[in-house]
């Protein structure tokens, strides 16, 4: 199986995250778990060598963002910088 186009990779990542901000009032499990998913999905875009800088500035800004909009604290600037963009959550996000 060949791996998803840029454009493909952009849109599950967006299914994921639709789907946890439109769980996020009924049911907390299934919204925590897609934005797992939906962050997963989008570290591998990141780690993905076939992307040219300027995608990869603005990847890492939708994470940041993504972050701050679920409150997760664990995410650094300077963790992307290290190279360390494996997603651990160690607080829950408020949903």
């Amino acid at each position: 199986m060949a791996k998803p186009v840029f454009f493909e990779q952009m849109a599950n990542i967006g299914a994921e995250i639709g789907r946890a901000i439109n769980w996020r009032k009924r049911d907390k499990e299934i919204s925590t778990a897609s934005l797992y998913r939906g962050l997963e999905l989008l570290d591998a875009t990141i780690k993905d060598k076939k992307n040219k800088k300027s995608k990869l500035v603005e990847l890492c800004r939708v994470r940041e963002a993504l972050a701050d909009y679920f409150c997760l604290t664990t995410f650094t600037v300077q963790a992307m910088r290290s190279g360390t963009t494996t997603f651990t959550p160690s607080t829950t996000p408020q949903t």
